[in-house]
């Protein structure tokens, strides 16, 4: 019953209640196996009292055994929910020694869907994680590839569809990602046809994917595509409750205004990521870095700098390197605008250097005489020689009396 909460619960992406709920069903499991294991201890004592083998007794031995074989499958079920809510939080490194455990646990299984399913869970953490470990390359796509055969052979089209969109997303994702990578992660998504059952889900997540690799090959054709598919995307998913896939449509199309400088539409498509608060972390720090390159190309500093500042507060919970990568072009750049906000730029006319000039003098003056009595007090506290203060004042002298 713990389960079936708790899976309710996944869904509607309540995620404390439903991990609450699966360690509630964890230790439901691990109490089922210890009682197992006392009364088969029991039972094995029972046998060997006995001067001959008890049919009975050796029937009960092996219907718990099987009882117990069954109470591992479900413990192994519900290590891995919680390392998928953990994956679909962003946490991935504390997903990740659950599905560990979940694999170990299915070594001696033959249930192809469950097997499938931690490797795919698997696939997607390393995935992400992959630019900070390049080992990890190898054994995400290796997985992914895992869990897809493991589908076809179970037939289980629900999850070879989902199976076949992270394959899309581990070539998409790729550091340094070139054509032939964003060619293979649209032969996956267009060599993939209807999945019944799940239709909405399966064409909002491949319209959004597609998107997003027509707006990293960088031409204004792909990149009207690619409004075309983030609307479509964004369409389906308002209508299924998608909000995760409504969230990520959204900084899509924000990402394709900032290219054509609709700084009011970014914004707009970043307000609405904001009002369905993201549960992946990954999600929320793209839409800060998203609003704060929208003010930084629309001039305001310290807007910018204010969605900077909140990026900072939650990356020691984001581990998702492209993320972590996007940071730090951010930071760099604000980091030079904000040079350029500081010091003069030669060959710059719009910033009135001598007006400025005259009225920072206008205000030493000012403030030297309030401080000391005679020319050498006052030119001391300015640190300029006397002759220097001398000709300041009689310059001003001169711009008052022709005024």
């Amino acid at each position: 019953m713990d389960f079936s909460i708790a899976r309710h619960l996944q869904v509607l992406k309540r995620y404390e209640e439903a991990e609450k709920e699966l360690i509630k069903a964890l230790h439901h499991c691990h109490e089922l196996r210890r009682e197992i294991q006392r009364r088969l201890n029991k039972l094995e004592g029972d046998r060997h009292d006995q001067a001959s083998s008890d049919g009975k007794c050796q029937a009960n031995i092996e219907a718990l055994c099987v009882l117990d074989k069954c109470t591992v499958f479900n413990t192994t079920v519900v290590v891995a929910n919680l390392g998928r809510i953990d994956v679909e939080r962003g946490r991935l490194k504390q997903a990740l020694p659950q599905l560990s455990i979940a694999k170990t646990l299915l070594l001696d299984s033959h249930d192809l869907v469950m097997q499938g399913f931690v490797d795919l869970q698997l696939g997607i953490v390393y995935r992400q994680l992959r630019p900070s470990n390049h080992s990890n390359t190898a054994d995400a796509e290796e997985l992914i590839r895992s869990a897809i055969k493991k589908f076809e052979l179970a037939d289980h089209q629900p999850l070879l569809a989902k199976g076949t969109l992270e394959l899309a997303q581990y070539y998409f994702g790729k550091t340094a990602i070139s054509p032939a990578d964003l060619a293979e992660a649209r032969k996956h998504l267009e060599g993939h046809g209807v999945v019944e059952g799940v239709r909405q889900r399966w064409d909002a997540q491949r319209s959004l994917l597609l998107a997003r690799i027509e707006f990293a090959e960088g031409t204004r054709k792909s990149w009207r595509e690619s409004a075309k598919n983030a609307e479509y995307a964004l369409e389906l998913a308002q209508t299924s409750g998608l909000k995760e896939v409504e969230a990520i449509a959204n900084l899509v199309l924000a990402e394709l205004a900032l290219k054509d400088g609709d700084f009011k539409k970014a914004l707009d498509c970043c307000r609405a990521v904001q009002r369905l608060k993201p549960k992946n972390v990954a999600d929320k720090a793209w839409m800060y870095l998203v609003l704060a390159e929208t003010w930084r190309l629309e001039g305001s500093l310290g807007n910018a700098l204010r969605f900077l500042s909140r990026w900072k507060k939650i990356k020691g919970n984001v581990e998702n390197e492209g993320i972590r990568e996007r940071a730090v072009e951010l930071e760099r750049s604000l980091k030079d605008e904000r040079k350029r906000g500081f010091f003069i730029a030669p060959g710059d006319d719009d910033i009135e250097m001598n007006r400025h000039m005259e009225k920072l003098k206008d205000f030493l003056i000012s403030r030297a005489r309030s401080l000391g009595s005679t020319i050498p007090v006052q030119a001391s506290l300015l640190g300029v020689k006397p002759q220097t203060l001398a000709n300041w004042r009689s310059r001003k002298k001169r711009v008052q009396e022709g005024s």
